[in-house]
């Protein structure tokens, strides 16, 4: 029993430190904006992964390190502790792949495209709160969803959205109001 906890908190931990990444991404795919406030948890990913090695540490020295069986009882082995270890070698998996989502969404280009006609302009938005792919992803996602935008090219490290639109189709106003939507603040670029 103490494997089977272990291998649920480590999967549980790597989902936590990996939230800020997986948060904005679901809520982008299931219509709901708020999901990017989830964003503010980077700052806590280095503790979850830390948990995450403990348990997964523990699951395995319990599954692997030591004789479970105590003086006078009955071992397990057999089809029981292959179960166990298969479904500790899954737990890790899935530990591992909620900890490198960051670094999975990291790499991949954030545009969006959305057919339009008409004179076409370019605004910089400043956006302050994004922190991985998984941010940029959110926040393309609801620019995409305005009818107007035609390109728009988000920089995690710059904090900012470069969007293309059709004038008259969509406002900057709107692109701020939708970004905000997402928990992540854009504001108007200054004048200069």
């Amino acid at each position: 029993m103490k494997e089977i906890i272990a291998g649920i908190g480590s999967v549980a931990s790597a989902f936590l430190a990996s939230l800020c990444c997986i948060g904005p991404l679901l809520g982008a795919a299931l219509g709901v904006g708020g999901l990017g406030a989830v964003a503010s948890l980077e700052a806590y990913r280095p503790y979850f992964l830390g948990v995450m090695f403990v348990f997964l540490g523990a699951a395995f020295y319990f599954t692997y390190g030591r004789k479970t069986c105590e003086d006078g009882a009955v071992c397990q082995t057999g089809q029981g502790r292959r179960w166990q270890r298969a479904l500790l070698w899954i737990a890790a998996a899935f530990a591992l792949i909620f900890m490198a989502v960051p670094y999975l969404l990291a790499g991949h280009p954030q545009t969006a495209i959305t057919a339009g006609a008409g004179p076409v302009k370019q605004v910089a938005l400043p956006v302050e709160g994004m922190t991985c792919g998984g941010c940029a992803i959110s926040v393309k996602a609801a620019l995409k969803g305005l009818k107007g935008v035609r390109d728009a090219n988000l920089d995690v490290e710059k904090g900012e959205a470069v969007v293309t639109y059709t004038e008259g189709a969509v406002t900057v106003d709107q692109m701020v109001q939708v970004i905000n939507g997402t928990g992540f603040t854009a504001r108007r670029p200054s004048a200069g």
